[in-house]
């Protein structure tokens, strides 16, 4: 478990995710208005490392959010991505 860098679940506040956890790229559609994203990433390893990045400007149009995932012994690093739409 200390190689493990993986999301036990993954979810965004207001918005709709379907967590898998073997998929690494997800893409979600928010509100024009949307300026920022409420993101909760639950690592398999309680003791593993999570940074969200992208998720506090959005701006109009697409925007990608990465999550990186780094074992508790730093031997492995999984990155997974959320790319957000506007609705028009």
């Amino acid at each position: 478990l200390k190689a493990n860098a993986t999301l036990k679940d993954l979810k965004i506040k207001g918005g709709n995710l379907d967590f898998e956890s073997d998929e690494k790229k997800y893409y979600i559609t928010v509100p024009y208005e949307t300026t920022k994203l409420t993101i909760t990433a639950t690592p398999t390893n309680e003791k593993a490392k999570v940074e969200i990045s992208g998720e506090k400007k959005l701006i109009v149009g697409k925007n990608t959010v990465k999550i990186t995932v780094t074992s508790e012994d730093k031997s492995k690093v999984e990155t997974y991505q959320i790319d957000r739409k506007s609705v028009v």
